[in-house]
């Protein structure tokens, strides 16, 4: 089992982030693998401050950074289906 940090969702997490913590808390054979959930990122380049959802530090080959995006929803009107992609905010410049 990776090692999270911290060892529980965070209090106001999603459902979808309850979801994936509760994934990558339960692969039994990476013990090596330690798992960061809601880390603060500090203002980068032209962008300012924001979250990675995950950060996955893979010893040997790599580091995973992942930010849950919205869903897309579907709805039904009158027997036909649409779907919208909700839109993520602009990034600064």
């Amino acid at each position: 089992m990776p090692t999270m940090i911290p060892p529980y969702p965070r209090a106001n997490a999603n459902r979808s982030e309850k979801a994936i913590f509760t994934t990558l808390e339960g692969i039994m054979d990476r013990p090596d693998w330690v798992v960061i959930h809601s880390l603060e990122l500090a203002q980068n380049y032209g962008a300012f401050m924001g979250e990675a959802d995950f950060v996955v530090l893979v010893p040997g080959k790599g580091i995973l950074v992942t930010r849950r995006r919205r869903r897309i929803s579907s709805s039904t009107r009158r027997g036909t289906g649409t779907s919208t992609r909700l839109r993520a905010r602009p990034r600064a410049r």
